[in-house]
């Protein structure tokens, strides 16, 4: 991939084109009642050439979105969603969701390209994952423990923790116009594993299986490996549920002269037809968490 700032890889990403039909291929063995989805979905309004991210709490069963104070680029939420840890050009910084002024997290290494870039939680709340350059590393939100985990070319902006805290979800890029590799790594940094190709990878909330996108539709595959099974069409960016019976994604919803327009919407993982949710954006809305 090539380095530059995550609002022009937003600005790339929007040149995608739109459209497609919500058709899953083959239902997932997944437990999960008929209950409607609940709680509140956590979203950054797409606003790429902009300084900072626009952050709504969105209603997931209706209603009227909530404006959250302006953070810096590819916020992640706490596992407790309270605090948003996210980056700027002076590196990482953690913040209350809803009010307060975030503090520049310190112990941070010295900026490569691309920066401190992209942090993710650990399940515990006390540490965090980032990518600085090609290089992986972890510390603790008070700013020590600074270890290096991995060292990866072409590294993507877009690591996860894995919910019981072992592993590290991640992708690489050797082509801007191709889907990622995505591999696991112990955070110790042994045990690297090839899962297979796509973007922006999740673990479900019990850790067993994994949520991408790729070629602008939306997969699950068991973190074990194995054949991926399509949830969704036209969709990117998936997140899941509390209960790991959803996906909200982000869909594009018209293209033109160079610019497109987004909206979230969610999905049952074990597939069925998709319905938006929240307002349509500027560009692509990016998906930051899921609240119950």
């Amino acid at each position: 991939m090539k380095r530059c700032s995550i609002a022009l890889l937003l600005a790339a990403l929007a040149l995608a084109a739109c459209g497609g039909d919500d058709e899953p291929s083959g239902r997932l063995a997944l437990s999960g009642g008929d209950d409607e989805p609940s709680g509140r979905l956590v979203l950054s309004a797409g606003e790429a050439f902009l300084a900072e991210d626009a952050i709504l709490l969105v209603p997931v069963g209706g209603g009227r979105a909530e404006r959250l104070p302006r953070r810096g680029w590819g916020a992640e939420l706490s596992p407790d969603g309270e605090q948003l840890a996210y980056w700027d050009s002076s590196g990482i910084h953690v913040a209350p969701l809803r009010r307060g002024p975030g503090r520049r997290l310190p112990g941070q290494p010295p900026q490569r390209e691309f920066a401190n870039a992209a942090p993710a939680w650990a399940p515990d709340g006390e540490r965090l994952v980032f990518v600085n350059g090609d290089r992986l590393y972890t510390i603790s939100t008070d700013g020590t423990g600074l270890r290096l985990v991995l060292v990866v070319r072409e590294l993507w902006p877009s690591p996860q923790w894995s919910p019981d805290g072992k592993q590290i979800l991640f992708e690489s890029h050797p082509s801007p116009d191709e889907p990622g590799t995505i591999e696991t790594v112990s955070v110790d940094g042994s045990g690297r594993r090839r899962l297979g190709r796509g973007d922006s990878p999740r673990f479900s909330p019990d850790g067993k299986w994994i949520a991408y996108s790729t070629d602008r539709d939306v997969y699950v595959v068991s973190a074990e490996g194995g054949d991926p099974r399509l949830v969704v069409r036209d969709g990117f960016s998936p997140i899941w549920s509390p209960d790991g019976r959803y996906l909200a994604f982000g869909r594009y919803t018209s293209c033109g002269e160079g610019a497109c327009s987004g909206r979230a919407f969610i999905v049952p993982v074990a597939g069925g037809n998709a319905r938006p949710l929240g307002p349509t954006v500027p560009d692509a809305p990016g998906l930051i968490g899921w609240i119950d």
